[in-house]
């Protein structure tokens, strides 16, 4: 069989969800595993050509970059494992549009989460009496 390991594709899954239920968080966010056989990158492999290949990375991003890298590899050159996540991130952007677009096509509003309210009581404290603070 050609199964995929689930374990990246349940970040997007996640992601997705979040976004229906209109709960705040600073995404949407996408995963995706590299595997490289031969001199050909693939995303999302198989069991069976993640184990013939030489890695096994697992990119996780945010619209911004790149939030997240675990990976497994056979004593790769670092500009591959460069590539490779180069690779992995375009197609974690790709998987970021089509959450908007579908979020979009529903007609749902992304809620973004807002930043918390900085207390600065402590700093102004510590800056008034400390030397070296603030």
């Amino acid at each position: 069989m050609n199964w995929v390991p689930p374990d990246v594709l349940a970040v997007t899954g996640a992601s997705l969800a979040v976004l229906l239920a209109k709960i705040p968080f600073l995404g949407p966010m996408a995963a995706v595993r590299v595997g490289l056989v031969g001199d050909d990158f693939i995303i999302n492999p198989t069991y069976a050509e993640i184990e013939a290949g030489e890695l096994d990375l697992v990119v996780a991003g945010s619209p911004e970059g790149v939030i997240m890298v675990e990976a497994g590899a056979n004593q790769l050159p670092e500009q591959d494992i460069i590539e490779a996540i180069d690779f992995g991130y375009e197609a974690v952007r790709d998987l970021i549009e089509a959450q908007r677009n579908l979020i979009a096509e529903m007609g749902i509003d992304i809620v973004q989460e807002t930043a918390p309210e900085v207390d600065l009581t402590l700093l102004n404290f510590m800056s008034d009496r400390a030397t070296g603070f603030g």
